[in-house]
């Protein structure tokens, strides 16, 4: 369109718009020339006064914008072409003009005016000589050739202000439909196009080149540097090689005769195997575009192959030039390779290429790890990586991953496919580190929370494409600087470096970058942040950048794996009585244990508790110098880049995530009881006579693939009220309950008659310790189905001060037993009587008036004899003394007296209260808190904490979950329970653990009743760390630590000791990160006993006296939980690209600028884009740590 002045009257009404207005805003209507352009290339050229000539693109390097493309003299300008597909248009665009970089190819014309193509051009390409682009049309199965130098004219020469003498751009354009040798039409979609090198065509005998790698320089009159340009001439035989893919073909296509000169056919037999083979110069094709034959029928019919290999992907790889500048890494190339793939195989294929241009007889192929089809092939310069020459390809796969193949710089193999996953605790940073040949999902040696091996862009997008960046020293230097102090600043810089650098572009609009082995000399901070290495950093090859340079001499916090600078929160239901305490906890940095600096008198106490250990890791300091100033959990980081922002906790036997369900149905095959007779009377339990006779079932589930194992607990969910029932149902509740107390779902029908239902299923809604706990030990484990059993109530520790009197010094012991509110504790002989009188006498103490006990008549047996029962204090206890109505051995424990269920009386009781077993009179009593008991003969029915349900109580649909038993479970709020060690067993389908699954895929710490039964090699305990330093993915885990801290103080993992006795300790390890649990709290031990102020947790020395620094299970409480935030993380450079106030939407392409340091991005838009943008070209350059949009150049 040609540009005329603005009238006065324009002028006046422009600045009155303002005053008007009274604001500056302005409506910006958008340049909507572009609509989804797809591809683009570049060229240079120069006005030689005469006519237009092209010069090797390196020539335009340093070519800027001038505002006008200046002709007067013969300055190098840099053109682009590129394809604007929803018009079916071709653009050119002039890198000189800041006002106009999109050249209107008739400015008498309104609007713009582009060049006309077939329909839907999608690929271009350039020829060696520069002299023709060429654009593949899939919509209407040609190409579009176009005059570069005579279109240059348009481009560069704006000097006048009447229109130049120029050819019309209708002369420059034109067609080629490729057809075979004889002629016939190919009528097959095009997908991929690359050019030719004229030393590799087949098209004619052709003169080299005219314009070398570098362009020889030659001076003019001045003295100045001219390059020498390039005339071009049409008629020079120049050809590209195209993919056809619904032809299933590769061909080289001549752009002066417009036949097929050579090509190879990917052909897929019934097995999925794909054999290659010559088709020569006549491949018949399948017709993608029936209106090119007009209306004749081909002479054979081809058919789609919908299994076929649909290669839409190319790169080519061939050796320098001859007389080039190389290194030794580009002198290992010494052939020519053509790679294709395509979204219909998992395969990459090289096809040889000799030095005449042939495609070799034989062709190489590469399977590789599932990914999902092949979409783009980017191939990086040969370098030295890590000490040795490598060339990679950079395969964007369809799983959304760019996979990494090392090419083999020698004939007969391709390559081998790089894991860019590796677990980094395994092995130091290689170039490569190869995947096993027919692979099939995660190994033991890849992170395990990967998806495969390839490279994935964050935030869930996905990169579009790469370019790459071999970088000089010098250009490292021009770039970032040459003083000392500098570059060693920013030598891990992108573009800072001389070596390789990739350069991609996502979904979301962003620029990321790719390593190289430029972060691999260091594998942690500088030590003096971090002596000891809990910040395990590793930045392997092939990674993304980090946006942060975490390795500096100083790093700024946000570059460091960090946890929340605050002590990690402690749950204790109940709040902490007995020696809950003590129950396990995470470790914490030195700085909680030391008494560095001017600590208080409790801080001193602590660190004289734990044998005065020294601020070994540094990583807290008083002064306000460290990381951090407050008791932090401390923390090993196994991988730096799965490290991020989550809230992480340590729960004692909590919910299976994805178990909770409605849809239970409980199944019994021996209900009710037995009778004298040995009849079966119907009732509200069941009988496990046989192992499956009580089980769940529930269709819906997918037990094995929540995780659910043998070992787990059932837990059968209760009701409030109706409303928390189904439709159709009652809630049964024991009105004489709690308010806490749950019922059970029953049918409106059999809640009809609720006093026999709530006799029969009393054990199911009433519990004498308030809510019943409806729970069940898992026995067998399917998808399915849960086996189950009944279990029996946890052991519970107390501790008692057993002193005699107030001048012996507080003596405080632990005692365990399993603790039941029932009074008395139920037997199989149930104490019998006819009075209140029967029930007084106390068996545990003959001194002692069982007030609290009362004969139960409204039930009699055979002989007309009630039963005791007992009544809790009102209001509940407050100490023992409380409890002694309802016998000696009962204890006053969270406010209701218990008793041991497991222990029975012994014939007598010691005269002085006992304190530890070898005071009671007989070889096999138990002391508890003053008491002796023997073990009881009877089973132990009162320690049950809910008999098995049967079909009275749940004849319907259930509610229900699993809970972990006796076990921790460790998780993330983004890294939830881990499940995949879980499986199904080919032969019995239960849910079993698989041992060559890594065991870092855990999320279990499953702990015995102590030190004795947690720690060994059998089946669930937890075996000695066979890594002192570090855990493996084939590692125990947990594992036990054995090295002690008094001998290894910078130790990464060790055990600390209270007051010279050892506290067990374990290491934790997922993927993420390690973490040493005590598994007697450190702060406990060091902090009061509840309720004993001004004492200490005594240490016994006598092994069979127990002593606070051993491990007690029974003192963790249901609900016991630990929780730390990490702070920051890997966040790796992912930078948006904003032209003006235009941000990239959809990128799809990125080629290299002639500078060394800056690229071209195509940006296909979206639904009308941001600001009504459907498309545009941008150009950046890569600064140090930063992308720099040129805003002087706008294409849109």
């Amino acid at each position: 369109m040609s540009r005329r002045p603005p009238s006065p009257v324009a002028w006046c009404l422009a600045a009155l718009a303002p005053l008007a207005c009274g604001n500056d805003d302005r409506i910006v209507v958008p340049n909507r020339v572009l609509d989804r352009p797809l591809d683009v290339v570049l060229a240079c050229v120069q006005d030689s006064g005469s006519q237009v000539e092209v010069l090797s693109l390196n020539q335009c390097d340093g070519a800027r914008n001038f505002g006008r493309c200046v002709t007067d003299s013969p300055t190098p300008q840099l053109i682009g072409f590129l394809t604007n597909s929803e018009r079916n248009e071709l653009a050119m665009f002039r890198r000189c003009d800041s006002e106009s970089a999109l050249v209107d190819m008739d400015p008498e014309a309104p609007g713009y005016n582009l060049l006309p193509a077939g329909s839907l051009p999608s690929a271009l390409a350039i020829t060696s000589d520069s002299c023709r682009v060429v654009s593949a049309n899939v919509g209407s199965c040609d190409f579009t050739l176009l005059d570069v130098a005579g279109l240059g004219e348009h481009a560069i020469d704006t000097r006048s202000s009447d229109p130049p003498d120029l050819p019309p751009p209708s002369t420059l354009v034109s067609t080629i439909e490729p057809r075979g040798a004889d002629g016939h039409l190919l009528a097959s979609s095009p997908g991929a196009m690359l050019a030719v090198p004229t030393a590799l065509s087949l098209a004619g005998d052709s003169a080299p080149d005219p314009v070398g790698d570098e362009g020889e320089p030659d001076t003019d009159g001045a003295g100045e540097p001219i390059p020498e340009g390039n005339v071009c001439d049409a008629s020079r035989p120049a050809s590209v090689y195209v993919t056809f893919p619904a032809c299933q073909l590769v061909a080289e296509i001549s752009l002066n005769t417009q036949t097929v000169l050579q090509s190879r056919r990917f052909v897929t037999d019934d097995e999925g195997r794909v054999e290659v083979i010559d088709s020569g110069t006549d491949p018949q094709c399948p017709v993608d575009c029936p209106a090119q034959l007009q209306g004749q029928s081909p002479e054979q019919l081809e058919l789609v192959d919908p299994g076929g290999v649909f290669p839409t992907a190319l790169a080519l790889v061939v050796p320098p030039a001859p007389n080039a500048e190389i290194d030794d890494a580009e002198a290992m190339i010494t052939y020519a390779s053509l790679f294709v793939g395509g979204p219909g195989s998992d395969a990459l294929w090289e096809i040889e290429i000799d030095e005449d241009g042939r495609f070799g007889e034989i062709t190489e192929s590469l399977r590789l790890e599932d990914p999902q089809g092949i979409h783009t092939i980017r191939v990086t310069p040969a370098a030295d990586v890590l000490g040795g020459p490598h060339q990679f390809l950079y395969v964007i796969a369809g799983d959304g991953s760019t996979r990494v193949v090392d090419r083999d710089f020698d004939p007969g193999s391709l390559g081998v496919e790089c894991d860019t996953q590796i677990d980094p605790t395994l092995e130091a940073p290689i170039a490569c580190h190869p995947i096993n040949p027919g692979q099939v999902g995660n190994a033991i040696d890849r992170r395990p929370f990967a998806v495969g091996p390839g490279l994935r862009a964050p935030g869930g997008s996905t990169i579009n494409d790469w370019t790459f960046h071999k970088l000089t020293p010098q250009q490292a230097a021009d770039f970032c600087g040459e003083d000392e102090d500098v570059t060693s600043e920013r030598e891990r810089l992108p573009f800072c470096t001389p070596t390789l650098v990739g350069v991609g572009v996502t979904s979301l609009g962003t620029v990321v970058y790719s390593s190289f082995g430029q972060f691999s000399e260091a594998e942690s901070i500088s030590p003096a942040i971090d002596p000891v290495r809990v910040m395990r950093v590793q930045v392997r090859p092939h990674s993304l950048w980090p946006a942060i340079d975490p390795f500096a001499a100083d790093p700024l916090p946000e570059s460091l794996p960090l946890v929340a600078d605050e002590e990690p929160g402690r749950g204790i239901p109940g709040g902490g009585a007995d020696a809950q305490t003590l129950s396990p906890s995470i470790r914490r940095i030195d700085l909680a244990y030391s008494a560095e600096g001017n600590v208080s008198a409790e801080q001193q106490a602590v660190s004289d508790a734990l044998g005065n250990p020294e601020n070994e890791d540094q990583l807290g300091r008083r002064d306000g110098t460290g990381l951090y100033e407050n008791g932090a959990p401390r923390v090993a980081v196994r991988d730096f880049q799965q490290w991020g922002s989550q809230t992480w906790t340590l729960e004692w036997e909590p919910t299976v995530p994805g178990t909770p369900s409605s849809t239970g149905l409980l199944q019994c095959d021996h209900h009710g009881g037995v009778d004298a007779m040995g009849n079966e009377v119907p009732g509200g339990t069941c009988r496990n006579v046989e192992p499956d006779d009580a089980r769940l079932v529930d269709e819906s589930a997918n037990f094995c693939e929540d995780g659910v194992l043998a070992g787990d607990k059932l837990v059968v969910l209760g009701c409030a009220d109706d409303d928390s029932c189904g439709l159709g149902q009652r809630c049964l509740r024991d009105p004489t309950a709690p308010t806490t107390a749950t019922g059970i779902c029953v049918s409106e029908l059999a809640f009809a008659n609720d006093d026999a239902l709530r006799r029969d299923c009393a054990a199911f809604i009433s519990d004498p310790c308030g809510s019943p706990q409806r729970e069940y030990r898992i026995t067998h484990a399917t998808n399915g189905e849960l086996w189950i059993a009944a279990l029996e109530l946890p052991v519970r520790s107390v501790v008692r001060d057993m002193s005699q009197d107030e001048q012996e010094a507080v003596d405080l012991r632990e005692y365990a037993a399993r603790l039941s509110c029932e009074a008395p504790i139920r037997r199989l002989q149930a104490e019998r009587c006819s009075t209140d009188a029967d029930c007084l006498a106390d068996p545990y103490d003959p001194n002692n008036n069982r007030g609290a006990m009362s004969c139960d008549t409204t039930e009699v047996d055979a002989d007309g004899l009630g039963r005791c029962t007992g009544q809790q204090p009102d209001g509940g206890c407050e100490d023992d003394e409380d409890c002694a109505g309802l016998g000696a051995q009962y204890l006053c424990v969270d406010s209701l007296c218990r008793a041991p269920c497991e222990l029975c009386s012994p014939p007598a009781q010691p005269d002085e209260p006992c304190r530890s077993d070898d005071q009671c009179l007989q070889a096999g009593e138990v002391c508890v808190a003053g008491v002796c008991h023997v073990p009881c003969d009877d089973g132990n029915p009162g320690c049950l904490r809910s008999p098995l349900p049967g079909p009275r109580c749940f004849p319907e649909l259930v509610r229900y979950s699993v809970r972990l038993n006796e076990s921790f479970a460790f998780s993330g709020s983004s890294t939830p329970f881990l499940t995949d060690r879980v499986i199904v067993d080919a032969s019995t389908g239960e849910c079993i653990e698989d041992p060559q699954v890594s065991s870092l895929l855990t999320s279990r710490i499953r702990l015995g009743a102590d030190a004795a039964s947690t720690f060994g090699t059998g089946p669930w305990q937890i075996a000695d760390c066979v890594n002192p330093d570090e855990a493996g993915p084939d590692d125990p885990n947990p594992c036990r630590i054995v090295t002690e801290r008094v001998f290894d103080p910078d130790s990464l993992f060790h055990t600390f000791r209270y007051r010279d006795a050892p506290v067990p300790a374990i290491r934790y390890s997922n993927p993420v990160m390690s973490v040493v649990i005590d598994l007697v709290s450190l702060s406990g031990l060091t902090s009061d006993p509840p309720d004993f102020g001004g004492t200490i947790w005594p240490v016994t020395g006598d092994p069979s006296v127990p002593s606070s620094n051993d491990f007690r299970r029974s003192r963790i409480p249901s609900g016991y939980r630990e929780e730390f935030a990490t702070a920051n993380g890997f966040v790796p450079f992912n930078e948006g690209v904003v032209v003006g106030s235009t941000p990239l939407v959809y990128p799809v392409r990125i080629i290299r600028a002639p500078e060394a340091n800056a690229d071209f991005i195509v940006d296909a838009g979206g639904r009308g884009g941001v600001a009504g943008v459907r498309g545009q070209v941008v150009r950046i350059d890569h600064g140090p740590g930063q992308v720099l949009p040129d805003a002087q150049f706008r294409v849109r």
